[in-house]
C-alpha cells in the first residue's frame, strides 16, 4: 500500500501513519457504480451530519478517526518542514482515502480548492487552483472526476448528473 501511494504521490513523506495505513485495505475500488446524491456541504457540516457514530474516535472502524479529524489526518501525512507541494499531495491523499470508504463529499470537499478556480461554500479552504503546481491540479482533478463518477446519475453540481461532471473532470487531468 505504501507503494501505490508513493508512486501516485512522490512527493509524500513516508512511511505512512498506522491511522492512515490501517485504512488502505479496507478501500473500496473500483468504485462501486453508484451512491447517494451528495450533500455539497462543508467538512465541518457533514462531521455534525454524520452523527454520533461517525464522529467517535473510538470507533470500531479504522476510517473513523480520520472522519472524525480530516485535518490531523492530512497534517499527519507531512512533517513540519513539508513543502506546500507535499501538503496539497497530503490533501489529496486523504480525500482519495476518504472517497474509497463511501465519504464523497469529504473529497469533493477537498479537492474542489485544489481543481476549480473559483471559491466555493463547500471547499476546504479558499481555492489555490491559480497557484498550484500542475502535477496537484491534474491530481486534484482527477480525484475531482472519480467523485462525481460515484455521484453517478445523481443530479449534482449545475444540474449536471455525476457522470457528466465526472467527463468534464476526467477530461481537466
Amino acid at each position: 500500500n505504501n507503494i501505490f501511494l508513493s508512486s501516485l504521490f512522490p512527493t509524500m513523506l513516508l512511511p505512512l501513519p498506522t491511522s492512515i495505513s490501517s485504512c488502505l485495505p479496507t478501500i473500496r475500488w473500483p468504485l462501486g457504480p453508484s451512491s447517494p446524491p451528495m450533500y455539497y456541504k462543508p467538512i465541518e457540516s457533514l462531521h455534525n451530519r454524520r452523527g454520533a457514530a461517525a464522529n467517535s474516535p473510538s470507533s470500531s472502524s479504522p476510517i473513523d478517526a480520520i472522519v472524525s479529524d480530516v485535518p490531523k489526518a492530512i497534517s499527519s501525512l507531512t512533517a513540519p518542514s513539508a513543502t506546500l507541494d507535499q501538503k496539497q499531495h497530503a490533501l489529496i491523499s486523504v480525500g482519495l482515502i476518504l472517497l474509497g470508504h463511501g465519504y464523497a463529499d469529504e473529497c469533493h470537499d477537498i479537492v474542489t480548492p485544489l481543481s476549480w478556480s473559483d471559491d466555493t461554500h463547500f471547499g476546504y479552504g479558499p481555492s489555490v487552483y491559480s497557484t498550484a503546481p500542475p502535477s496537484v491540479v491534474s491530481a486534484a482533478s482527477y480525484a475531482h472526476s472519480l467523485v462525481h463518477r460515484r455521484e453517478a446519475f445523481n443530479s449534482g453540481e449545475y444540474g449536471m448528473t455525476g457522470y457528466s461532471n465526472a467527463n468534464y473532470w476526467s477530461s481537466a487531468s
